[in-house]
């Protein structure tokens, strides 16, 4: 099971959040943004 958690926050980390809880609120209630999220390329700068 931990490796389902380290892929979740290491893509946190490589879109740029700088807080694990704050990636979390923002994705958490919209599956469809993570799944955006994992699809696409890392934009620069912070969210």
């Amino acid at each position: 099971m931990d490796t389902p958690r380290r892929a979740a926050l290491n893509l946190l980390r490589l879109w740029g959040f700088q807080s694990i809880r704050a990636g979390m609120q923002a994705v958490m209630h919209d599956i469809t943004a993570l799944l955006a999220m994992t699809m696409r390329q890392p934009s620069p700068g912070p969210f």
